[in-house]
């Protein structure tokens, strides 16, 4: 949005390191793209992790809980899932941002956890879910298929890179396609 204030303050930097492909085009128009590399975040597989297939039909949602996040619309999602019989249980787990969930039966919201708990979260998960408006490279994505767990996610930022298959990809703000996905991964 601010391409003069971004390349006013990467100047200085002999080199530019970002988490996605498109925030290094960003910057490589700011500082010129020798001087800018991509490198995701790593993530180590995770062994212990039982195959989905043996959880319980749980979709998770970790990080930020809000609207850039998609949270409103996970929770309407949710509520369209619960009015066609879906089975199951949807975890919200995170700080309460600038939206809190309504109570809505198998739905619970949780505060903040450490990563070794989200770890034993996605490895309890049948599907994670991340309607994002807005990301880079989200961790928990990378996160869960480390797991062997399969993800729904909007295409923003890098998601697209991470995502084995275009089913795991919804529009943005679009709660029945939402829906939708994650009721073919329960």
């Amino acid at each position: 949005a601010h391409p003069q204030v971004v390349a006013l303050a990467l100047a200085p930097a002999q080199h530019v390191i970002c988490l996605s492909d498109a925030a290094r085009a960003a910057a490589g128009r700011s500082v010129g793209s020798d001087r800018v590399t991509s490198l995701p975040n790593p993530v180590a597989i995770d062994f212990q992790s039982p195959p989905a297939s043996e959880t319980e039909p749980t979709i998770l949602f970790a990080g930020v809980v809000g609207r850039r996040k998609g949270v409103d619309i996970l929770v309407e999602a949710w509520r369209a899932l619960l009015d066609s019989g879906t089975d199951g249980t949807c975890r919200i787990v995170g700080p309460i941002d600038d939206f809190t969930p309504p109570g809505l039966e198998r739905l619970t919201v949780e505060g903040p956890a450490d990563p070794a708990s989200i770890r034993q979260m996605i490895r309890r998960a049948r599907v994670v879910a991340l309607p994002s408006r807005s990301e880079e490279m989200p961790m928990i994505l990378t996160e869960a298929l480390a797991a062997g767990r399969p993800f729904v996610a909007t295409a923003v930022g890098g998601t697209r890179l991470l995502a084995p298959s275009d089913e795991m990809l919804v529009p943005v703000g679009d709660a029945p396609a939402l829906a939708a996905a994650l009721r073919q991964y329960l």
